[in-house]
């Protein structure tokens, strides 16, 4: 009688190509310091991109706080009109301005006033 055939175990092999080189000696061996080449060249991107939106952030809240102290100015005048007891002068609308824009830097900004049609009463 013949003795069962022993059948050998297979060998899973993974391909590792870096540790292939590295033993054969060609190329690519070493993959060190990867991780930094890649973080030095993504790292200004990345910045850049948040002083980009600090940036965007701070001229829409600038612009919204200009915004709301014009709306406020608009307020003040409709409010004193030339008919009210107390009218509103041009000096006290440049006041408002200058005191509602919570963002703005008032030595920076130039307050115009202007009138549709006039301030005569019942414009």
């Amino acid at each position: 009688m013949n003795a069962p055939r022993q059948v050998p175990k297979r060998r899973i092999v993974t391909r590792r190509p870096w540790k292939w080189h590295r033993r054969r000696g060609f190329g690519i061996a070493d993959c060190r310091g990867t991780a930094a080449v890649e973080f030095a060249l993504l790292l200004p991107v990345f910045i850049s991109i948040v002083v980009g939106l600090i940036e965007i952030s701070r001229v829409m809240y600038t612009s919204h706080s200009l915004d709301f102290a014009v709306r406020e100015a608009t307020r003040y005048a409709i409010v004193r009109s030339a008919t009210s007891t107390a009218p509103a002068t041009t000096s006290s609308i440049q006041d408002v301005v200058t005191t509602r824009g919570t963002a703005l830097d008032p030595t920076e900004l130039t307050v115009t006033v202007s009138y549709a049609p006039n301030n005569a009463p019942g414009s």
